[in-house]
């Protein structure tokens, strides 16, 4: 069993919410602004950079398991509690999102009219093709991870007093996450359909709580690991990341990426687990910095504002035939970096601490 007191704040995990937002932004750099990265590796890497999601699904499970390790939220009042927490977390920026790319389409009243109750109650996740409509395919995640979390408090009673070793519970989690997306490869079906479904996601994101069960249960070993045999380790773990990506892709997996999923969930649980137990002082004091922090902080939001950014490259940038690549490229980072931290401040910060203060009592 897990042990109840606290641990301290995993920093070393930040960084990879930061890999994970920007290994994304380069995806969708790549598919709509063709950028080219000069390595013919990086290049079949990112061009498959959607597989990043796994890692924010499995982060998400991972935190998300190791901060309320010692509540049991499955109860009523503390169930209820949970998922105003989680729902306050998110919602207020995505509903300012949502407003203002509402505002700026220029889809018919009617179609915008159609998408928005589900929008609002975020199901998008479910039909993410339709939401292309009003440019806002985008924030299928956003309905996925509050799905998630709708189901983490029964997930973690499970996976708290499952008696099998945490290990096996991984190997089934993994054949789950990857025999749906061999099944539909095989019989040629259209395996989008798996990519931003909740219930194809939910054994990646029970992955990262295992990975999370496993790390506070070892956790007095953790402590005597060797600082650099760790940092080897996660490093050897990306290198076979990005070479098993590039086989697949090489095989023919390129755009079908839950075919990935063979690869990149185990290499990504590896990646977790590994840079969790970094214990370098020099590492941590990096990663608990007050830049890293807030790049970490604003990564929700920075996410979310990608297609607000793709929007306006689309009606603007765009039009302007002689600015590079490159160019274009800096100008959509800049926008982009400049419109998360409005919605981190504005949505995740102001609107957020307004609702906790006055619906969130009970618990933290």
């Amino acid at each position: 069993m897990e042990k109840t007191r606290l641990n301290n704040k995993i920093y070393t995990l930040d960084i990879l919410r930061i890999v994970a937002a920007l290994s994304v932004f380069i995806f969708h750099l790549k598919l709509h602004c063709h950028l080219d990265l000069y390595s013919k590796i990086l290049n079949k890497f990112f061009i498959n950079g959607a597989i990043f999601m796994v890692l924010f699904f499995m982060l998400s499970g991972f935190l998300l398991y190791y901060t309320n390790q010692n509540k049991n939220i499955i109860e009523k009042e503390n169930l209820f509690e949970f998922i105003k927490k989680r729902f306050i977390r998110i919602y207020p920026s995505y509903f300012v999102y949502l407003i203002i790319i509402y505002i700026l389409d220029k889809t018919t009243l009617i179609k915008k009219v159609a998408l928005l109750p589900g929008e609002l109650l975020l199901q998008q996740s479910f039909y993410p093709s339709a939401n292309y409509n009003v440019g806002n395919a985008g924030t299928w995640f956003v309905s996925t991870v509050f799905a998630l979390y709708l189901c983490f408090p029964y997930l973690q009673h499970i996976v708290k007093n499952m008696n099998i070793k945490t290990k096996y519970i991984i190997a089934t989690m993994l054949f789950f996450a990857v025999y749906p997306s061999v099944i539909l490869g095989i019989f040629r079906e259209n395996i989008t359909m798996i990519y931003s479904n909740p219930i194809f996601r939910i054994p990646e994101f029970v992955i990262g709580m295992c990975i999370a069960k496993l790390y506070i249960e070892n956790n007095d070993k953790n402590k005597n690991k060797d600082k650099d045999y760790c940092l080897l380790y996660t490093i050897g773990s990306t290198i076979g990341l990005v070479l098993a990506v590039k086989i697949l892709a090489g095989m023919g997996f390129n755009g079908k990426f839950p075919l990935f999923n063979i690869a990149v969930v185990p290499m990504f649980g590896l990646i977790i687990y590994f840079t969790s137990l970094i214990k370098d002082k020099k590492i941590t004091k990096l990663c608990s910095s007050k830049f890293i922090q807030y790049c970490s902080n604003i990564s929700f939001s920075f996410y979310l504002v990608q297609g607000l950014s793709f929007h306006i490259y689309y009606v603007f940038i765009n039009n302007f035939k002689n600015l590079l690549t490159i160019q274009v490229c800096l100008i959509l980072f800049v926008l982009n970096c400049i419109f998360s931290i409005f919605l981190y401040e504005f949505g995740e910060k102001y609107l957020s601490n307004l609702l906790r203060n006055k619906f969130l009592k009970k618990f933290n």
